[in-house]
């Protein structure tokens, strides 16, 4: 039914009831009284969104996600689904520098906040074989750019440290993800 039908249907019912003004406006208030509570919860519940809407959804400290950036709150985490993997990559600043061996690195990883119960490790060659892809990878880092984090490295001398994997070069960025 469409909002004009419904204002009709009102109108109709109201005309059989002999409403008078003081009839409407005390309908008016009560409706509002009945609707406030309503409202002021769902705004409550809801936090400000702004900004574009990103190509990747975010992961928040709460655990909620969403594809908008939050007033006042930077996300935890970028979620990346693909290749058959649903994992955040961890996307504020960390106490743990680049050029760290892996143990040390995991360390850093288990003292980062959990999320919803879940834990966060240092990224594995499956998650960088999911983001292995011209577009993904482009729009992952610009994302993390928007964000004001720094992008994943791209380039020939220097790599990404996974937990299970062999390095190559003699710098490695760190990086956590969270497998969701």
């Amino acid at each position: 039914m469409n909002v004009s039908m419904k204002l009709n249907a009102v109108k109709a019912l109201m005309q059989s009831l002999k409403f008078d003004l003081s009839d409407k406006q005390a309908l008016v208030n009560l409706l509002n009284a009945e609707l406030k509570p309503e409202v002021q919860t769902q705004n409550l519940a809801e936090p400000e969104t702004f900004g574009e809407k990103q190509k990747f959804e975010m992961l928040f400290e709460d655990g909620t996600t969403g594809f908008y950036q939050r007033k006042n709150e930077k996300p935890v985490g970028i979620i990346v689904n693909r290749s058959g993997l649903r994992f955040a990559i961890y996307c504020r600043t960390h106490g743990c520098p680049d050029n760290t061996c892996r143990s040390s690195a995991r360390r850093c990883a288990s003292n980062l906040n959990t999320v919803s119960g879940k834990g966060w490790c240092v990224i594995r060659e499956e998650h960088c074989r999911a983001i292995n892809n011209r577009e993904v990878f482009t729009d992952l880092c610009a994302q993390l750019r928007i964000l004001g984090c720094r992008p994943i490295v791209a380039s020939k001398f220097k790599e990404v440290l996974t937990d299970d994997g062999s390095l190559t070069a003699n710098e490695w960025e760190v990086w956590f993800v969270m497998d969701l």
